[in-house]
């Protein structure tokens, strides 16, 4: 890989971010997360640190929605949120699911 697609604020005393995130095995949203906030101090600009603080919150948040979702939703099948049911998916327009209902 090249050096463009593997910037250095992703390594930290020679361990990268996504080595971390495979060995947790920290889904889409919480890998995110760790992402953000493992580099947001090697930012110089106090909004770049800002930004990424932000950036993960709104990880965070989606996360929270999707384990609300498992929680109270009684179409929550095998650990995986339904398309029709999550309030963030794109995929809600492709009825994916037949028990689908705007």
């Amino acid at each position: 890989m090249t050096e463009e697609i593997r910037p250095a604020h992703y390594k930290h005393g020679g361990i990268e971010t996504w080595d971390v995130i495979e060995t947790f095995k920290l889904n889409f949203n919480t890998g995110n997360v760790f992402k953000y906030i493992s580099r947001y101090d090697n930012k110089e600009l106090l909004s770049d640190k800002i930004k990424d603080l932000s950036k993960a919150l709104t990880y965070i948040n989606r996360e929270i929605s999707i384990l609300k979702d498992k929680e109270g939703n009684p179409l929550f099948i095998k650990g995986e949120v339904s398309p029709c049911l999550h309030p963030h998916s794109k995929l809600k327009s492709l009825s994916v699911k037949q028990d689908c209902h705007e």
